[in-house]
């Protein structure tokens, strides 16, 4: 499914590739528009390590406020005292599912907390 948002941080990361492909990889924050919460994100989107290859240059390039488009599953809904929990989908070889439209939004009012993955 196609999706798109705003990227607000970066909560995990792993610091070195795997032999064996790792399911969490990274997990970004993203905020909606429409959102359900004027001060939180709503999404984390997790990556896995072939994902995070595929898009490299755009997630390490990511600052607040990047409008994103992605392609996502959703793994499990949230609530109001859980996030959605989304997954980038892994395209074929070379196609880039995660995409920085150029475009930024001030969203210097989101605060971040620790996020613990379902």
């Amino acid at each position: 499914m196609n999706w798109d948002g705003y990227y607000i941080d970066t909560k995990y990361k792993k610091n070195e590739y795997s032999m064996f492909d790792s399911n969490n990889f990274m997990s970004i924050l993203v905020k909606m528009e429409p959102s359900e919460s004027d001060n939180f994100a709503d999404i984390v989107l997790t990556i896995t390590q072939k994902a995070f290859k595929q898009n490299q240059e755009v997630l390490n390039k990511l600052q607040k406020g990047d409008h994103l488009y992605f392609k996502g599953k959703i793994l499990s809904m949230g609530n109001e005292f859980k996030l959605h929990h989304l997954s980038l989908s892994e395209g074929e070889e070379n196609e880039k599912t995660l995409i920085d439209s150029g475009h930024t939004k001030d969203l210097d009012h989101i605060e971040v907390h620790e996020t613990k993955l379902p």
